[in-house]
């Protein structure tokens, strides 16, 4: 009898030891290797001056012996945007350094073998990626490169990872990655939950709480970025006057890095550098800032919450569709919700 219990419970352990082992490789991250073959360099602006054969012919220029980083710690100053329409996602990145350059940081893994792994999280499902690309980026001069050729070579990767992921576009095209939103971005780097307040919002909710909403976000070291899309005549004329002095872009995403007591909103333009400001940083009283603001994004410290098919459609709504038309669909959404909420 004795026998028989001593093998029963060696099999018991055994059979233990096999679902606990085979748990550990379930939860293992899989590493997907994306080479530079993979990658389509093309944009508007190559498209444009360039037949698809031309843009075929681009490569890569091999960076494997430089460092990741010019000193040490990724800084906002490293990000500056050019001739790809990507500001949703770089204003996502000066959003996070800006209050923490240890999580740009955890997205980058040098190999030291010439290539890096770039890890990103599902920004509707909150599942882990992890990408492998080659330490290279795109070989094209200041007129048509993505982002300026003398910023850090980590932004560049960066860049590179978010496109090969497929994560947020379908394809591995730099062009498809063009247009976005930064709320998706924010839940990418970090893999925590990421709000936007569309102008719908920001009408409802009014400027007091949404003030009070960002300066909390900012205390708790939080991430806030916006958009400026203004649908008022006031606002669309004021946005114009700035944007004459290169200050201000209509439908441009803007990080949104402090709020002061005597109520101006700083803000950082990832294009950076421009004839006001060395390094894209701007001062905005709050009164003009919301006449200007179509869009709010401000992360949590709350996990990531599963979003399913619906609620990408309602997050990827341009708040440059018609108030009207944004308040109907708004409407269509929280009955959906409210529906979901009674199911359950």
């Amino acid at each position: 009898m004795r026998k028989i219990y001593s093998c029963l419970f060696l099999l018991c352990t055994m059979l233990y030891i096999s679902i606990a082992f085979s748990n550990l490789n379930a939860r293992k991250i899989k590493i997907e290797y994306v080479p530079d073959s993979q990658i389509k360099i093309d944009s508007k602006k190559l498209s444009q001056d360039f037949s698809k054969q031309c843009i075929d012919t681009f490569t890569f220029m091999d960076c494997r012996e430089k460092p990741l980083y010019s000193d040490k710690i990724p800084k906002i100053e490293d990000v500056n945007q050019n001739q790809l329409g990507v500001c949703y996602f770089l204003a996502a990145v000066v959003s996070v350094l800006a209050v923490d350059p240890q999580k740009i940081m955890d997205c980058l893994e040098d190999q030291n073998d010439g290539t890096v792994i770039v890890k990103l999280y599902d920004p509707y499902k909150g599942d882990l990626h992890k990408i492998k690309v080659e330490k290279s980026i795109p070989n094209l001069n200041d007129s048509y490169s993505f982002i300026f050729n003398n910023s850090p070579l980590w932004i560049h990767i960066l860049l590179k990872g978010f496109v090969a992921s497929k994560l947020y576009v379908s394809s591995r095209n730099y062009k498809d990655a063009e247009g976005g939103f930064t709320a998706p971005m924010l839940r990418m780097l970090t893999g925590n939950e990421a709000k936007l307040y569309n102008g719908i919002d920001i009408g409802i909710m009014g400027r007091k709480k949404l003030v009070k909403i960002i300066s909390d976000a900012i205390k708790n070291k939080n991430f806030v970025g916006c958009m400026f899309s203004p649908q008022t005549e006031f606002g669309k004329q004021l946005i114009s006057t700035y944007d004459s002095e290169n200050t201000l872009v209509d439908h441009h995403a803007y990080s949104i890095i402090g709020i002061s007591q005597n109520n101006f909103i700083t803000i950082r333009n990832p294009w950076g550098k421009d004839k006001f400001s060395k390094n894209g940083i701007h001062y905005m009283h709050i009164d003009k800032f919301f006449n200007c603001c179509s869009e709010i994004e401000i992360s949590s410290s709350e996990p990531m919450k599963k979003r399913g098919t619906f609620e990408k459609i309602m997050e990827r709504i341009d708040s440059s569709l018609p108030g009207l038309l944004q308040f109907f669909l708004k409407i269509i959404w929280e009955y959906f919700k409210s529906v979901n909420n009674v199911q359950k």
